[in-house]
């Protein structure tokens, strides 16, 4: 990891890694549901994943997860 920054935010938790291997990714956490563990879904870049599993072909060079807890 070349440099992490955490951003927290009231109505959700953000936490931007500013670059792993050159990409810069925001992952955006989603827990409306309450749950204390568990992953619903994960969404990169838009497109719903079939797993929870990121492959690094998959990743642009700005890259936005959302990880829907449930």
């Amino acid at each position: 990891v070349d440099g992490t920054t955490l951003d927290v935010r009231q109505a959700g938790t953000a936490l931007r890694l500013l670059k792993i291997s050159g990409k810069e990714i925001v992952i955006n956490f989603d827990n409306s549901a309450h749950v204390e563990s568990g992953v619903k879904e994960v969404v990169l870049n838009g497109e719903k994943l079939a797993d929870n599993f990121i492959s690094a072909d998959k990743l642009a060079d700005t890259n936005e997860i959302n990880v829907i807890l449930g």
